[in-house]
């Protein structure tokens, strides 16, 4: 595995002075080059497509095969190109309509795009996007595509970092997102070991990651004073890496890993935060709402779910159990058959939440009303487990340095260097 030896790691704090977070925030668009020394690469699932437009600035690039080390196409230094998969083959054409992939490649299963120097790739879709690394091509099926980018680990959290929080907040708090940012980077990686086509999504079912259009001078500070840092738990006296989960605001108090993931975690067993209501927006914080109609929230199980249909359609809905605090952890639901089904609380907020009507958290009220299901007396944004990214920005505030941070959000767990 990745873990190296035990350091104690002073990473300072920055003041209280809301002037200096002001002024940070006019830094936030400086940009400086994140390190790529970790020796460590990442595949990073970006998106799914039929076809894609792609160029270098800075430097010619290139498709290859990789298990022959050899390049198909050679492209100057901003030629633009288009990429497409049709009907089982692969095209790549130049601005022209000019079909540049011999014909002996077009039926690969993957293609390989690599800039010839350490440079940017562009990859244009409905809207430009920045990377570094290499991309990787995945034939889907007969007409579409899957793109990954292959990345080392800590320009990957340039791009992480910059997404996941705002790059003005306080350089504690974005230390203290580096280090859980990488820590949950390798546990995925390192629990793959390889295996499948990528180790991460870009979307928030892993971590957020825009590329280089997120990365910013302040970040890129962050993620570099932290060089190679993880979170370990003791798992019978030996130090393991863990899934270092985060999330927006926790309302006040966060959640053990057992109740959201089924996983019991020492470092994650849940801790009072008496800081976020200092940061999140109240609309965050403390909620009502949404109303859901209960037709809707029965859909939306059965097809996030489709063992539920076996419920027939879902007629009542009761919590049957919480935390000690007041959040929801279990559902039961209860169908026109009369059959009975549980189901965990986040489980159930991912599957009945929509883009104009989402369920922020699990910690809510439930009220039957005639045909709706209503949430009200609401807390916090997101599952609630590990840091809470509002109340690190406020324990930055209040001067406290980012191990601090980390060890309030992740009880037990030590700091190691693993490269």
């Amino acid at each position: 595995m990745f873990i190296g030896t035990v350091a104690l790691l002073v990473l300072g704090c920055d003041g209280k002075s809301r002037n200096v977070e002001e002024r940070w925030a006019a830094e936030r668009n400086a940009v400086a080059e994140p390190q790529a020394d970790s020796g460590v690469n990442i595949r990073v699932f970006l998106t799914r497509k039929t076809e894609i437009r792609l160029t270098c600035q800075k430097a010619p690039y290139g498709f290859w095969n990789d298990a022959e080390k050899k390049e198909w196409i050679s492209l100057d230094r901003g030629q633009t190109c288009l990429l497409r998969r049709q009907n089982g083959n692969w095209q790549v054409k130049d601005k022209f309509g000019r079909d540049l992939l011999p014909v002996k490649w077009q039926q690969e299963r993957s293609l390989v795009i690599k800039p010839k120097k350490k440079a940017i790739l562009d990859l244009v879709t409905e809207q430009k996007r920045r990377y570094r690394g290499n991309l990787r091509i995945w034939a889907e099926d007969k007409n579409s595509f899957n793109v990954v980018n292959i990345v080392d680990v800590e320009q990957y959290l340039a791009g992480v970092v910059g997404s996941e929080m705002p790059s003005y907040w306080y350089k504690t708090a974005l230390r203290a997102q580096s280090i859980a940012s990488r820590t949950y980077a390798l546990y995925q990686l390192h629990l793959r070991e390889g295996s499948g086509r990528w180790d991460l999504s870009s979307d928030q079912s892993s971590q957020v990651y825009g590329g280089v259009i997120r990365e910013s001078r302040r970040v890129a500070e962050a993620v570099s004073e932290t060089r190679g840092v993880v979170l370990v738990g003791n798992w019978k006296g030996k130090e393991k890496i863990f899934p270092a989960y985060y999330s927006s605001t926790c309302g006040g108090h966060t959640q053990d890993a057992a109740a959201v993931f089924g996983e019991d975690l020492p470092p994650l067993k849940g801790t009072t935060c008496p800081y976020c209501a200092k940061v999140a927006k109240p609309k965050y914080f403390r909620w009502s709402g949404p109303t859901i109609a209960k037709e809707d929230v029965s859909k939306r199980l059965i097809k996030r779910f489709p063992s539920l249909a076996s419920l027939d359609s879902i007629m009542d809905i009761k919590v049957v159990a919480r935390s000690d605090y007041g959040r929801v952890e279990k559902l039961e639901l209860r169908g026109q058959n009369g059959q009975k089904r549980n189901i965990r609380a986040e489980d159930f907020r991912l599957a009945i939440s929509t883009k104009d009507k989402p369920l922020l958290s699990s910690w809510y009220k439930l009220i039957d009303a005639p045909k709706v299901w209503r949430f009200v007396d609401g807390r916090g944004w997101g599952h609630g487990v590990g840091l809470c990214q509002c109340g690190s920005q406020q324990m930055a505030r209040l001067g406290k340095d980012s191990i601090a941070i980390l060890k309030h959000y992740y009880p037990q767990a030590l700091l190691v260097r693993a490269y």
